[in-house]
């Protein structure tokens, strides 16, 4: 049976499809550091910069990290600087800190988290974020990803913005494939999905050319 676009049937790259266009085309979401981070230090944050313009959260500790990422790396730091593209959404109360520290208390052990809360802040405070708003995550750790789907955060990775940037016609798929394989020798960790090689791009020029057909039909 063919899936939309032409594909095989395969419902995880139908679901994915759905998350796509459902929660990260268009409409609010968080942004985890990595996600942004990549882009940047790779000299493509301008296009980052507009598919998420004014339609972006990022927590404080999120915040606080991608700024200590981009002065220990010399690198642009305009994606910080006003006018910002992004929201930085306070932590509303006690009560959620107190949540976010039990994630990490969870993800690193008690001692370990008390003696040091930067490490994994910056998921931790994003998904509580996401929960508190309802909102969707674009994060690439395994964390975040791992409670997400225990607590019901939509959650996105690198590859699902390289998806958007083929749909807005940032990139084409083979372009957008090359970024997330620079992405990957740079020492992002692969997608599960997506492993480099040439399974990885197959499965990704797939992704892609359901999610055009996917714009084309509802273009029509």
């Amino acid at each position: 049976m063919a899936g939309p676009g032409g594909g095989s049937a395969d419902p995880d790259l139908d679901a994915q499809v759905d998350r796509i266009f459902d929660c990260f085309l268009a409409g609010p979401v968080v942004l985890d550091t990595m996600v942004p981070l990549y882009f940047v230090i790779h000299g493509i944050a301008d296009k980052f910069k507009g598919l998420f313009k004014d339609r972006s959260h990022m927590p404080p500790a999120v915040f606080r990290e991608l700024d200590g990422h981009l002065r220990a790396q010399g690198a642009a730091r305009s994606l910080l600087q006003p006018p910002r593209f992004f929201r930085i959404q306070p932590i509303s109360d006690d009560a959620m800190a107190e949540r976010i520290l039990d994630r990490q208390r969870r993800w690193r052990g008690k001692e370990a988290a008390e003696a040091d809360p930067l490490p994994d802040r910056g998921e931790a405070e994003c998904l509580e974020v996401c929960l508190e708003m309802g909102l969707p995550l674009l994060s690439h750790d395994h964390n975040a990803i791992r409670d997400g789907s225990r607590d019901g955060v939509i959650v996105g990775t690198t590859i699902d913005v390289l998806a958007v940037m083929v749909i807005r016609g940032v990139f084409n798929s083979e372009q957008a494939w090359q970024v997330y394989r620079r992405f990957l020798a740079a020492g992002l960790y692969p997608v599960r999905r997506y492993p480099s090689d040439a399974i990885g791009k197959a499965r990704f020029a797939d992704l892609t050319r359901r999610c055009q057909a996917r714009r084309a039909a509802s273009s029509g």
